[in-house]
């Protein structure tokens, strides 16, 4: 048969990648809570468990007390489950023991009490698909200019390298901890690294802005590794400061909130965006908005709605959205929120906390969480439907009461789950579907072949007669001729892709459709054994699996299905005088 009248149906790679990968890749699934110094409390670390449930499970009775200042990350393999934890300073396993090469993060740094970097280490899965991942992170350091005015900074961009596996107990967890390697020197800010998935939807971007400059050191990690790929100048540095960056989950924007009130000069608060391209890792359309007028700003943050169209930007005591898609970006600003004057007491009811605004990190369970700033509390709030207009977003303060008490910190993740940017000259990676087919001796059968590009690691065949299989290479009996409209879908962990055509079945010479008076199959539904009943002499009986497989071949018409699994079949009947027939039967 020659391959005609092909149809091609184009997916959004985009959507049914992640569709189909919601749940699949819950790097982010556990957040690690937890206090800045021993107070007498008799919990001092806990978990936010994000694992398949749309609002999180708190447990603070699976750690030990372990000391948390600015710094804290955690990653889970791919289903969930937690292999490590890091308050900057150590790496912990999930029953928070210090993991054997994990003992020291930065050495000759004496931080007893946790790391003074937010949002670092920042966790990344290995490209390459191994049981393995990167935390990535850098030094901590004081600088000081000519004018005598001090701050700080990273010196130092370095890497640990994990493997890990199951254990004798089923267990997945941890097995080595490679050493420390650096991967760039030089005088960074301190803001926080930045990652988003490159657009073939494996490696990552890594960003990082130089002390007091507009230039931005770009890293990509492959699957061979680190590399630096280019230094970008842009067109104003950040506000020097309390710098708290991020990436849209679907990679397209970079947002910095920058408050100058730790350093010397006017307090002022702004937040600052880009356009970021995933395939070049180049960052254009350069917006700036002050948020204060007066010289009064503050700690804050920003985050952004799941569909990556409204930005978040905390400020203390307000909380603003604003709109990319709109035309003008500054005017669509809404408050949405007010600090509406709670006031908790502290550990020892020794002072007041006001529960206001800081930093914020969207959850996988598609909600934005938001620390109280300064201090230790046992309050988060939320953002209930980022992805709404206006105040129907449903900003929610204090809507989880923690069963521990928690320091200012919030960890910070990468989207996981991005995919592949479908269109893409940079979407190398997914599959190409492809196949052909030919006939049999059986005219009925037809052969299918995978021809698909760029190593698809599933399959699913829909044969155009309600049938369907996800062998890689299925043969098919239909019972009647006609044309068939036969699909491949394809996939691998960076894409999807499909094609159709239209394949034509016909029945030729003495091979023909036995008609239901001269051949039929009883009982039917069957249990046990059924008898082929004709009043033509039966010389062979065969049946196959939907997908064309030959399961039995018997030369009597009391077939038995005792070895069959319940379901449906194809029952092929050869007569003396050179006739084929076709029919179905169920097992029961």
């Amino acid at each position: 048969m020659k391959n005609n009248c092909i149809k091609f149906y184009i997916f959004s790679i985009y959507f049914l990648f992640n569709l189909n990968n919601l749940f699949s890749q819950l790097h982010d699934a556990h957040w690690i809570l937890g206090e800045h110094t021993s107070s007498g409390d008799t919990t001092y670390t806990g978990v936010m468990d994000f694992n398949m449930t749309n609002e999180p499970i708190l447990d603070n009775s699976i750690f030990k007390a372990i000391v948390f200042f600015r710094s804290n990350s955690s990653f889970s393999d791919a289903n969930g489950d937690l292999l490590v934890f890091s308050n900057g300073s150590k790496f912990f396993d999930a029953n928070g023991d210090v993991i054997t090469g994990g003992e020291d993060l930065h050495p000759g740094d004496n931080e007893e009490y946790g790391y003074p970097r937010h949002g670092e280490p920042i966790f990344l899965d290995n490209p390459d698909g191994s049981k393995s991942f990167y935390a990535i992170g850098g030094d901590n350091v004081n600088f000081t200019d000519a004018n005598n005015v001090s701050s700080t900074g990273e010196d130092s961009i370095f890497y640990f390298k994990f493997n890990y596996d199951t254990n004798d107990q089923g267990i997945v967890e941890v097995s080595n901890i490679e050493e420390r390697n650096t991967i760039v020197q030089d005088t960074f800010s301190n803001e926080r690294l930045v990652t988003t998935r490159h657009a073939n939807g494996r490696d990552w971007w890594i960003l990082l802005n130089y002390h007091k400059s507009n230039e931005y050191l770009k890293m990509l990690l492959g699957d061979g590794g680190f590399e630096v790929n280019d230094i970008q100048e842009v067109d104003e540095s950040p506000i020097l400061g309390a710098d708290q960056p991020v990436m849209s989950p679907d990679g397209s924007l970079y947002a910095i909130y920058s408050w100058s009130g730790l350093v010397q000069g006017p307090s002022e608060s702004s937040i600052t965006w880009y356009e970021f391209d995933r395939c070049t890792g180049e960052m254009s359309n350069y917006n700036r908005y002050l948020l204060t007028t007066d010289g009064i700003g503050g700690i804050g943050s920003v985050a952004f709605s799941p569909n990556s169209r409204f930005m978040y930007v905390a400020m203390e005591e307000t909380i603003y959205q604003f709109d990319m898609e709109a035309e003008d970006v500054v005017a669509s600003k809404i408050e949405v929120a007010t600090y509406d004057g709670h006031i908790d007491s502290s550990l020892d009811s020794t002072s007041m906390i006001a529960t206001k605004f800081n930093l914020m990190q969207l959850a996988p369970n598609g909600k934005i969480y938001i620390t109280v700033p300064w201090t230790r509390s046992r309050h988060l709030h939320v953002i209930d439907q980022p992805d709404s207009l206006g105040v129907a977003c449903n900003v929610i303060q204090r809507a989880v009461e923690l069963p521990y008490y928690h320091w200012f910190n919030m960890p910070s993740y990468p989207n996981y789950r991005l995919g592949p940017l479908s269109g893409s000259p940079c979407d190398t990676l997914g599959p190409v579907a492809s196949f052909a087919y030919a006939d049999t001796d059986t005219t009925a059968q037809v052969r299918f072949t995978d021809q698909s590009a760029k190593a698809p690691t599933s399959w699913h065949w829909d044969f155009g007669d309600g049938t369907t299989s996800t062998a890689q290479n299925p043969s098919h009996i239909y019972l009647t001729p006609g044309t068939y409209e036969v699909c491949l879908r394809v996939e691998n962990r960076f894409g999807v892709d499909s094609v159709c055509q239209e394949v034509p079945v016909i029945f030729t010479g003495t091979e023909e459709l036995v008609n239901a008076d001269l051949f039929r199959i009883f009982p039917n539904p069957v249990t046990d054994y059924f008898t082929i009943q004709s009043s033509l002499e039966v010389v062979g009986v065969e049946i196959y699996a939907s997908d064309g497989k030959l399961l039995l071949s018997k030369n009597d018409r009391k077939i038995s299905v005792a070895d069959l699994a319940d379901g449906l079949y194809i029952v092929k009947v050869q007569f003396r005088n050179g006739r084929i027939g076709f029919g179905k039967v169920v097992v029961e």
